[in-house]
């Protein structure tokens, strides 16, 4: 990619489209349709925003949440009366016997003979009704269905939770990353004015070749900084536009990041420590919520062990003739109706101890999910534990670094001025350059590793959420 290209898209990132106003590479064989763009530079809650309303990811989870819902209906259709049409027609082709008894017979005069009737086809419509009236699996079920639900929502919120930590960390990242471009851009600048004063000094010979070789050697390496970084900003870029859901061609302009803005948020960073909470870390509270649904399931087979009693009726008009002629004039076929009520009770005598087995796998079950949640527990301190040293560190190396900073910008400053009056050579002031460069570049990765400390504790806490407000 040519560096017209690399800055178009750079400045779509950063801001600065509506000055640069270049075109921007297109994806729209390759990337699928997404949300567009809001407008504007947009800051961190803006990003998240939007990511929590766009993000594939998210939306995934939710399917799992919709189905969730379904699960606890299904559950709860099973306590519900049941009621199923029925009905048949029947053909014998082998046909089928009856025979009347003498007694009944002798109604139709036959002389005290049994009296012997063939059914061709027989028909039958009816209804059948079931309720359960006692069932302690299906009640226990119903209670687990709706703590399902709650597990499926407890996955949507960590899949949140996961988003905002991400779009943050990128966010920040292609933040700083625009400033060290600036940065460059700044160096750059102040070089290539050395090299064409040096250049003219040289033809008027006042100055060496070698002094202007050098420059454009360092303007050139300058210049190689700059392609890289830029790179890096439209690799972010697409990350972003990824995670917050959006399509890869659309535009996004970020606001410009601030190190005195950040410098200020570090007096406050005491007020991010609200203490380790594990009910507020969803990775442990989803395994207690699992330990809870292994607790149901055990329940619910336990309840296997208990009598059930089911209420049943039914209720049928059923005919039968030697000919294929069920209604109309004429007809032979005899119709007679069936209906009937019923109590059905069902006592667990042995199962050849499948039941125990079942209860036994639910209590492993449960133990395990205990134990993970235990693990995850002392993972979770180590990681509060770690977020709160992390952070120190940072606040010192900004510190540090800003000091160091601001002795290499007087070095830069006091080298440069003797230069023009001819009291350092080139060399001083490529070293100064160099060191002034590299000084702001150590400074504004203090800066990003602070924004990410900051990140790591508020999610040591449980408050990703905050970063919305």
């Amino acid at each position: 990619m040519d560096q017209i290209v690399r800055l178009g898209l750079a400045c779509l990132l950063l801001g600065g489209a509506a000055q640069v106003g270049l075109p921007q590479r297109s994806f729209a064989q390759t990337a699928p349709a997404a949300a567009p763009a809001p407008t504007g530079p947009l800051n961190l809650k803006s990003c998240l925003q939007f990511a929590l309303a766009h993000n594939q990811q998210i939306a995934v989870t939710r399917f799992d949440e919709k189905t969730g819902l379904e699960k606890i209906k299904e559950t709860r259709s099973q306590a519900l009366p049941q009621v199923n049409g029925t009905g048949s027609l029947q053909d014998n082709v082998q046909k089928q016997v009856l025979v009347l008894p003498p007694a009944l017979a002798a109604q139709f005069g036959s002389g005290g003979k049994p009296i012997p009737i063939t059914l061709t086809w027989q028909m039958s419509a009816g209804a059948t009704l079931d309720q359960k009236i006692y069932d302690q699996s299906v009640f226990t079920a119903v209670k687990a269905a709706k703590a399902g639900m709650d597990y499926y929502k407890m996955h949507t919120a960590l899949t949140q939770t996961q988003v905002i930590e991400q779009v943050a960390q990128v966010y920040y990242r292609a933040q700083v990353t625009g400033t060290q471009v600036a940065v460059l851009d700044s160096n750059i600048a102040n070089i290539t004015k050395v090299m064409n004063s040096t250049q003219n000094q040289f033809e008027n010979g006042l100055a060496r070749k070698i002094d202007v070789d050098r420059l454009k050697v360092n303007l050139t390496n300058l210049n190689t900084q700059r392609t890289a970084l830029v790179d890096s900003i439209i690799e972010q870029g697409f990350q972003l536009r990824y995670l917050m859901g959006m399509s890869l061609d659309e535009p996004l302009s970020l606001e410009m990041f601030a190190p005195k803005t950040v410098e200020d948020e570090i007096g406050q960073h005491l007020s991010l420590d609200s203490g380790l909470n594990l009910n507020n870390r969803l990775e442990y509270t989803i395994l207690k919520k699992q330990a809870e649904l292994e607790e149901y399931q055990k329940k619910a087979y336990k309840a296997q062990y208990y009598p059930s009693l089911a209420f049943q009726g039914n209720y049928s008009t059923n005919g039968v003739s030697d000919n294929f002629d069920f209604v109309g004039h004429g007809t032979t076929a005899i119709w007679y109706q069936v209906g009937y009520i019923a109590l059905n009770l069902k006592v667990p005598i042995f199962d050849g101890g499948g039941r125990r087995a079942r209860v036994n796998q639910a209590q492993i079950a449960i133990d395990q999910y205990n134990e993970q949640a235990a693990q995850t527990a002392s993972q979770l301190d180590m990681d509060y534990r770690n977020s709160k040293i992390f952070l120190a560190t940072s606040i010192d190396q900004i510190k540090a670094q800003k000091a160091n900073l601001d002795l290499a910008l007087e070095v830069y400053n006091v080298t440069q001025s003797n230069y023009g009056q001819g009291l350092s050579n080139l060399t001083d002031l490529l070293d100064a350059e160099n060191s002034y460069l590299q000084a702001e570049n150590n400074y504004n990765s203090a800066l990003l590793q602070y924004k990410l400390a900051e990140i790591g504790l508020i999610k040591a806490n449980g408050n990703l959420q905050s970063l919305l407000n």
